[in-house]
């Protein structure tokens, strides 16, 4: 839910307040003041973002003479509608509540916007960005490369023959890694290293501990 903050003299009673709606612009009162602080008519993601940016557009108001303004957030659903003015203390512990239940990227933990990004090798995550999506698969695949059962050089065939993914990778050569053209292995090639690989190419596998 995206939050938009205008300057307003509410209708019926001429209160001037600073708004904070939810909804995009077309869901703001209809009779905006036109915008002379930095923050108004802007669309915001996040609640914290939006009380703070209304809060700094009060203190300029106020402190250009307008001493009666108030602070207010309502949603109109597309009518008329005054909001009930609040203080910043109330302003902000309703932000932190409603920033709490939003969803958020995972993995850097900002709130979602409208445009949401995912990974094929990763299709239960929800990113903010592409980079956020690029580099949890980076992660993952760090993390996955950590435990692999498969050596290198036999991932690397599996990588040839067009599968991703390290997990992938050491699954596909656990199975059919016999069955696929002669390829170096590092367990084969340099025994006294002990180094573990569970391809199938490999008759002597290592159990892993």
């Amino acid at each position: 839910m995206p939050w938009t903050v205008t300057r307003q003299i509410q209708w019926p009673d001429g209160t001037p307040m600073v708004e904070i709606s939810d909804g995009d612009l077309d869901y703001t009162n209809p009779d905006a003041l036109g915008a002379q602080y930095p923050g108004e008519f802007q669309t915001y993601d996040d609640p914290e973002e939006a009380v703070e940016a209304a809060l700094q557009i009060l203190d300029y108001w106020q402190g250009a003479g307008q001493t009666d303004a108030q602070l207010g957030i309502g949603a109109t659903g597309g009518m008329t509608m005054p909001f009930e003015p609040i203080s910043p203390e109330q302003a902000r512990e309703w932000a932190a509540k409603r920033r709490e239940g939003l969803p958020k990227c995972d993995r850097c933990g900002e709130i979602l916007g409208k445009e949401r990004y995912s990974h094929p090798e990763i299709p239960d995550q929800v990113f903010c960005r592409e980079y956020c999506a690029e580099s949890a698969y980076e992660d993952q695949e760090l993390q996955e490369l950590k435990f692999s059962s498969v050596c290198d050089s036999c991932r690397n065939v599996a990588y040839d023959n067009g599968i991703s993914g390290v997990a992938h990778q050491a699954e596909a050569m656990a199975m059919l890694g016999a069955d696929l053209e002669d390829h170096l292995c590092d367990a084969r090639e340099a025994p006294g290293l002990n180094i573990n690989c569970e391809c199938a190419c490999n008759p002597v596998k290592k159990i892993r501990r």
